[in-house]
């Protein structure tokens, strides 16, 4: 290492804040949440409606307490995504949250369930491309 490249290392490493500096007090972090809470409605407004942006916006809402509202957009992202085996995982772990231990065994269930016809579906795509490779004589 050079010695100009030893002191830009020291340099970068001093600007960085001590590691209790990253901890938010929970006002902070409130309104960081309540204004990605915003954020996420003004996109699914705007027709974003993706897998991706339920899952952020249910973690925001889980993040701040908001259980009940967590469970309302995952329940409305199962309705929208049927076959995502993640929003099952989190819903059954707010489910179980909330009080709901049943439920909350029947989302873990149908995740493991979707789990499985993925790596089913997987496994046939394989064996087609497979077929297909070998029928074409790029396999010889």
């Amino acid at each position: 290492m050079t010695k100009a490249s030893h002191k830009n290392r020291n340099k970068n490493h001093q600007e960085r804040p001590p590691a209790d500096a990253w901890d938010e007090d929970e006002a902070a972090k409130d309104a960081r949440f309540r204004a990605c809470l915003a954020d996420f409605e003004r996109a699914r407004s705007l027709g974003y409606d993706t897998e991706e942006l339920f899952i952020d916006l249910h973690w925001a809402q889980h993040e701040l307490g908001e259980l009940e509202a967590s469970l309302a957009t995952l329940d409305s992202a199962i309705e929208r995504f049927p076959d995502n085996a993640v929003l099952f995982v989190f819903r059954g772990q707010v489910r179980r949250e909330l009080g709901d231990a049943e439920g909350g065994e029947a989302d873990r269930l149908r995740s493991e369930e979707l789990q499985a016809q993925a790596r089913a579906a997987r496994a046939r795509e394989a064996e087609d491309a497979a077929l297909v490779t070998e029928g074409s004589g790029e396999g010889a």
